[in-house]
């Protein structure tokens, strides 16, 4: 799950990063994606399954989960 956060926050800065063109007077609008925490602190194999549903859960309600996946570019 770590790997695929960080997969998740490459993905928005570069975006964030390609919204303004030099050659292009349009600009595109970023928009900034703020995400409750997740409350559960990860210990490893004892409660993983609890957190997992958790953040999981956190990345639905902003329509996350598919960025995360890799189903979406």
């Amino acid at each position: 799950m770590e790997k695929a956060l960080e997969k998740l926050a490459e993905l928005l800065t570069t975006k964030a990063g390609g919204a303004l063109t030099s050659n292009s007077a349009v600009t595109e609008q970023t928009q900034k994606i703020e995400l409750p925490p997740n409350e559960i602190k990860l210990e490893g194999i004892k409660n993983y399954l609890s957190w997992s549903r958790r953040a999981l859960l956190i990345l639905r309600t902003k329509d996350l989960k598919s960025y995360v996946e890799g189903e979406a570019a």
